[in-house]
Formats: structure tokens, C-alpha cells, sequence
């Protein structure tokens, strides 16, 4: 036996070793997660893009959300074209590692589609910046656990008439656990890219960094986000909403499987899955731009059942 005592020494020196090695590379990517890249006015620049909705030739109000843990949300809000009593409110969220400015270039695309289409800008829009993103106060995003007490608040601040909200990836699932948790006055969720659970996003982003992406991706969710927020299901969620809910999803996306896409469809009472074919994750919005825009107009009118 005690010849084999120097080899056991040197495989559980060699099992330590890796096992501190997975943990240096979770406590890094973790800190990547919760704190990603900041995309603000510089950034829009650099790729031409309108920095805000006066650039894109819209009339807007540049307003911040206080919260109660001193975070200040930055929002945008574009007033209605045509003001009717208790206009409708579009609020836009956008994913991770995003800003609002984003949501601003899909907006000028479905704003277009909506013209062609004969109709007039009939609604109030609010972008606001999610936490740990663009312009937001310094500080880290907790992916979507308390974004959505965020948006609650929001909506309060949007008023008694009907709320639509359009979010992507990570703004999609916040849009949808808002919507189950305050259906008073959610007309309905259009949800770009929406995920069944936090892990999945996570796992897909390491795999395509040719990065370890089993027990790792597992340590790095753990280390960016709240257990509540981990035992979260999409699909679950969706169940309990009260108002139409469109999915729309790249039939080539790796981060947002379209099949979870249909799951969470599926498993809303008044569910629909649109699968856009040859898109991925990053060119989904403005692939479905156009489609988005029927959407709206239906939701607009009441008609989206």
C-alpha cells in the first residue's frame, strides 16, 4: 500500500488543482455576467446609430426611475403622435449586455413598419436602461430578479391605461414574470428570444467560447444571481398569464432554443409561437420587425386573442 500512496497524493494534488482552476474561471465569468461591458452614447456613435429618440427624429422626455435601493433607472419617453384619453403605453426592455439603444433602433424599424401599414403612432413608449446596463446607476445586474419589481414600478408610473410590453432575451423573460405577477392592466407580452431558465443562456455563451461550460456554467449562475431567481421557470411563469402572449424566436438560435420558445408559448393560456427561420439570436429583432409590428396593431386594437 505505500507504494501507492504517492500517487494518490499526486492525483488528489492534481484533482485540487482543477478544481480551483473551475473556480477561478466561474468567479470570473461571473463577474463578467453581473457586470457587463457598458453600452451608452459613445458606443451608438462609434456604429452610427441614433443615441437617443431625438436623433431617430422622435420627440422625447429623458426622465430617471428612483428605487428604493438608491438605483436610478434612466427612461426614455416618446409621447404618441396622435393623443387619444389613456393612450397606450409600449414599454421596450431590452436584453443582456444591451442598453436602451437597442430598443430604440427596433423601435424605428416596427415605427416603420406600423406607417406602411396605415397606421398612426397612436401610443406612449418608455426605454428604460436595466440594471448594470448603459446608463444606469454604477452597479450590477442580478438578471432579471430585480428588474422585475423595476418594471412593476414603471407600469405604476405609466398609469391606469394599457400597458404592452416587447422585450428580448433577458428583458423578454422580465417581461413575461411581470406580466404574471401584474396582469391589472398588461394588454399582452411579445417576447423575442425568451429562455425556460437563467442556466441555459449562461451554459450557451461558454460553449461558444470554446470554455468549460458543465459544473462551471452551473457555479457561474449560482455566483451571479439569487436561488429564487434560479428556480425560475419561463414556461411556468407563463402559465399564469391573463393576456395574449406572442413568442417569437430564431429557428438558429444557440442561446434561446426555439424549442423553448415553443414550450413557453405552449404552456400560455392565449400562447403563440412565430419561429423565424434563418436568424439566430443577434438578428432576431430586426428579422421580426415587421411581424412585430402586426402584433402590436392587433394588441393596439384589442383584437390579439
Amino acid at each position: 500500500m505505500n507504494h501507492l500512496a504517492p500517487i494518490l497524493g499526486f492525483l488528489l494534488l492534481i484533482g485540487s488543482a482543477s478544481a480551483v482552476v473551475i473556480l477561478v474561471q466561474a468567479i470570473l465569468c461571473a463577474r463578467e455576467v453581473r457586470k457587463p461591458p457598458r453600452r451608452t452614447v459613445g458606443w451608438a456613435l462609434a456604429r452610427g446609430l441614433a443615441a437617443d429618440p431625438g436623433e431617430a427624429g422622435l420627440p422625447f422626455e429623458n426622465w430617471p426611475l428612483d428605487r428604493p435601493d438608491g438605483v436610478e433607472l434612466p427612461v426614455w419617453e416618446i409621447p404618441p403622435g396622435k393623443v387619444e384619453s389613456e393612450s397606450p403605453t409600449l414599454i421596450m426592455l431590452h436584453g443582456w449586455g444591451q442598453s436602451r439603444i437597442e430598443m430604440l433602433a427596433l423601435l424605428s424599424l416596427v415605427l416603420k413598419k406600423h406607417h406602411e401599414n396605415g397606421h398612426e403612432r397612436s401610443f406612449t413608449t418608455l426605454i428604460p436602461e436595466l440594471r448594470g446596463h448603459g446608463e444606469a446607476s454604477p452597479g450590477p445586474t442580478t438578471l432579471g430578479h430585480d428588474d422585475c419589481e423595476d418594471v412593476r414600478a414603471l407600469i405604476e408610473r405609466a398609469g391606469a391605461g394599457p400597458v404592452i410590453l416587447l422585450g428580448f432575451s433577458l428583458g423578454s423573460v422580465t417581461a413575461i414574470n411581470v406580466a404574471a405577477m401584474a396582469p391589472r392592466n398588461v394588454q399582452g407580452v411579445m417576447a423575442l428570444a425568451p429562455y425556460e431558465r437563467i442556466l441555459i443562456p449562461i451554459a450557451a455563451t461558454l460553449r461558444s467560447r470554446q470554455m468549460p461550460h458543465g459544473m462551471t456554467a452551473k457555479l457561474v449562475t449560482r455566483l451571479s444571481t439569487t436561488s429564487a431567481n434560479l428556480k425560475r421557470r419561463t414556461s411556468w411563469t407563463a402559465r399564469e398569464l391573463t393576456c395574449p402572449l406572442d413568442v417569437f424566436v430564431g429557428a438558429q438560435d444557440r442561446i434561446a432554443p426555439p424549442e423553448a420558445g415553443r414550450i413557453i408559448a405552449d404552456s400560455a393560456p392565449q400562447g403563440s409561437a412565430h419561429i423565424i427561420e434563418e436568424v439566430g439570436h443577434v438578428g432576431l429583432p430586426e428579422a421580426c420587425a415587421g411581424k412585430l409590428a402586426e402584433t402590436l396593431e392587433e394588441l393596439l386594437a384589442g383584437t390579439r386573442t
